[in-house]
C-alpha cells in the first residue's frame, strides 16, 4: 500500500470533520480525532516504509525499545520475525 493511500484516506476524514457541524462539544471531539487520524497515517506509513525494507527493519531492532527485548529462538525460527517486530 502506498503512502498515497493512506494520506487520502486521512483527507477524507478531514473533510467530513470540516464538513460537519460544529458545536463547542463538537470542536472538542473533532480536536481529539484529527490527533487520532494523524497518529494513524503516520503510523500506517511508517509501517508500510520499514516493511519493505530489510535494511530497515535492523534498524528498528537497534532502538531503544528492542535493547532490552528477547525472544525464544524458538519463535524467531516459527514466526515471521518482520510481522513480529512491527506488532510491538
Amino acid at each position: 500500500m502506498s503512502h498515497t493511500i493512506f494520506f487520502e484516506e486521512y483527507k477524507q476524514s478531514i473533510n467530513i470533520i470540516r464538513e460537519s457541524d460544529k458545536t463547542a462539544y463538537t470542536l472538542k471531539l473533532f480536536y481529539a480525532n484529527v490527533i487520532t487520524l494523524m497518529e494513524t497515517y503516520l503510523s500506517n506509513a511508517l509501517i508500510s516504509t520499514v516493511k519493505g525494507n530489510s535494511n530497515l527493519i535492523v534498524k528498528v531492532t537497534e532502538t531503544r525499545l528492542f535493547n532490552s527485548h528477547k525472544i525464544a529462538l524458538k519463535t524467531a525460527f516459527t514466526s515471521i520475525i518482520n510481522k513480529y517486530i512491527l506488532c510491538l
